[in-house]
């Protein structure tokens, strides 16, 4: 979608909801990755100094494992790893964005 630039003299009623859905999919993409730093940056407000709220053996001991096997198994997945995740996250939303881009185009022809 960010590749391809809308040139203000190609603007027309066609191209409104492209600009439209770029900038609805560059304001997405944008919230996620504010908000995806905001979360890392609580778990590790230093580099390689994890908070110790966020401790995986402690949180662990605080969960009922047989009333909660998912939570428990959710905070490796939730906080390790961010790197991978963010881009896995990501590309759930360009692969969105592709998707609807896709949807659209065949409604409109």
């Amino acid at each position: 979608m960010t590749d391809q630039v809308i040139h203000p003299a190609q603007a027309g009623p066609e191209t409104e909801n492209s600009l439209r859905d770029a900038i609805s999919g560059l304001s997405t993409i944008y919230c996620y990755a504010v908000g995806f730093t905001i979360e890392e940056q609580a778990v590790y407000p230093r580099p390689s100094e994890r908070n110790a709220q966020y401790d995986l053996a402690k949180r662990a001991e605080r969960i009922e494992p047989e009333k909660f096997p998912l939570v428990l198994a959710a905070g490796e997945e939730v906080f390790t790893e961010f790197d991978e995740r963010f881009e896995r996250g990501l590309q759930v939303i360009i692969s969105g964005l592709q998707a609807e881009r896709n949807r659209t185009t065949e409604i409109e022809e």
